[in-house]
Parts: C-alpha cells; sequence; structure tokens
C-alpha cells in the first residue's frame, strides 16, 4: 500500500491482509502476473477461465520505482493448481511460484 506523504512523495508501508479467493466448479487459474523489485513481488493479479482477481499490493503507477513485470501462464488442458511462496519475516512476499498440472481428456 502507498500513501502520498506532506512533501508529496510516496510512502510505502507493508499491509498485512486475509483475501480469499474461492472458484466455482469448472474455474481453473489460467495465469499469475504482477510487479516485482529487486527484493520482493509487490503486486499479484490472478487470472482465472471466468475473471481476474486483484491486483493485490501496490499498484505500480502509484510509486515510480524500477518495477520489473512478471507473468506465468498456462495454455490449452494445462491448469494451475497450486502455488507456493517464499517470505520474508512472513510480511513480504520474495518469491512464488506455481504447480500447473496437465488435465487428461477422456472420449
Amino acid at each position: 500500500m502507498a500513501e502520498r506523504t506532506g512533501s508529496g512523495e510516496w510512502s510505502v508501508w507493508p499491509v498485512v491482509m486475509d483475501s480469499r479467493i474461492q472458484l466455482g466448479l469448472m474455474d481453473y487459474v489460467m495465469e499469475i502476473s504482477g510487479e516485482t523489485d529487486a527484493l520482493f513481488v509487490l503486486s499479484l493479479k490472478i487470472t482465472t477461465m471466468k475473471g481476474t482477481y486483484g491486483l493485490y499490493g501496490i499498484d505500480q503507477h502509484a510509486y515510480k520505482g524500477g518495477w520489473k513485470t512478471f507473468s506465468f501462464s498456462v495454455q490449452g488442458n494445462q491448469r494451475i493448481t497450486g502455488f507456493f511462496v517464499r517470505t520474508y519475516d512472513s510480511l513480504y512476499t520474495c518469491a512464488i511460484g506455481v504447480y500447473p498440472t496437465l488435465l487428461n481428456s477422456f472420449g
């Protein structure tokens, strides 16, 4: 989260939130994307077959920094079936990864 200080600069602080996403039947995660600086994942967006969740974290347009974008997506009969993260002090996400799965086709 970011806020403008009295001097007109942006101040950034950690945000702890409990944001849960519940997917419906036959809805699958197809892409994760976001921005990172040299140390931390600063924002995250999750795209499913039926919609988009996020932006969670800091909006890069509200903060002037040298951020890099990242994304991982699957196509066809692939799905993202899980995530794993590495954190620093249980507050900052340092890394995020996915478990992609290839769905079997019957018929």
